[in-house]
């Protein structure tokens, strides 16, 4: 029976005649390496139809010396032939996983998720959506958000918040738009001292289709240049107790059974 076996003392090496360009061949049925195999040079290629790896865990970039992934990124190239080749890489710019055909994001398909943390699928997302279980209370943007808020004990509402400042804010009796407040069938200004303005573009008007109801005041408003004022008081003289303020008169507008009267005696 042939000897299998070769002790040798110390360490082996062996070297083909040409050198580093040279070649060695091990031509067998199974190679087993009992111990540590270390592999230096440039490049490594393993051409077997199967391949099984007991580690479990792969170390990629090994021996970076530097913060991060020094070429910027690190993963796995799935060779497509003439196809683009398909990869899973690690961006170190970004801090990002990526999933590519080509220079193109690919699709990732998985599972319906189950955890806080898990990947939600379109198919889950269009679920919750239309079948009203999706709980989404905000939307934020930078430092704006549109919410829903409803705890139960005070009073709900949605609100619209731009830059920082609440714009927007809709109750179950109130909606709000800046200093103007919508409550039940009455508009308001809501800051102190400021006008209500209705106004139109163009060639448009105001329309009032009904019958205006104007409450009556205690005193005369002050005459502003540019402007005539109409408000109503307890009728005088004309009857109407309908009085006007300009910057050169208040007075009040006269009926027509005054002005009939009026004219029989001047």
């Amino acid at each position: 029976m042939a000897n299998t076996e070769k002790r040798i003392l110390g360490d082996y090496k062996i070297t083909t005649d040409a050198g580093s360009t040279g070649n060695v061949e091990i031509d067998t049925h199974t190679l087993t390496v009992d111990g540590n195999l270390v592999i230096t040079g440039t490049s490594t290629t393993v051409s077997s139809t199967n391949t099984s790896v007991a580690d479990n865990v792969i170390v990629l970039n090994s021996g970076e010396s530097g913060a991060g992934v020094t070429s910027g990124t690190s993963g796995i190239e799935i060779d497509r032939g003439t196809s683009d080749n398909a990869t899973l890489h690690f961006d170190e710019a970004n801090d990002v996983f990526d999933f590519k055909i080509g220079s193109s994001f690919a699709k990732v398909r998985g599972g319906t998720p189950v955890g806080g943390d898990d990947l939600a699928t379109k198919t889950y997302v269009d679920n919750q959506v239309s079948g009203g279980g999706a709980v989404v209370d905000k939307i934020n943007e930078g430092n704006s958000k549109a919410e829903v808020f409803d705890d139960g004990v005070g009073t709900s509402k949605f609100f619209v918040n731009i830059d920082g400042t609440d714009v927007l804010e809709a109750t179950a009796t109130n909606l709000s738009y800046g200093n103007v407040q919508i409550s039940g069938n009455t508009v308001s200004n809501i800051a102190t001292d400021e006008n209500l303005i209705l106004s139109t573009t163009g060639t448009g008007e105001i329309a009032l289709e009904d019958v205006a109801k104007v409450t009556e005041q205690g005193s005369d408003p002050t005459g502003v240049s540019g402007f005539t004022k109409v408000y109503a008081k307890a009728p005088a003289s004309g009857g109407s107790g309908v009085f006007v303020a300009n910057i050169n008169t208040t007075d009040e507008l006269v009926t027509k059974s005054k002005a009939i009267v009026f004219g029989l005696i001047f």
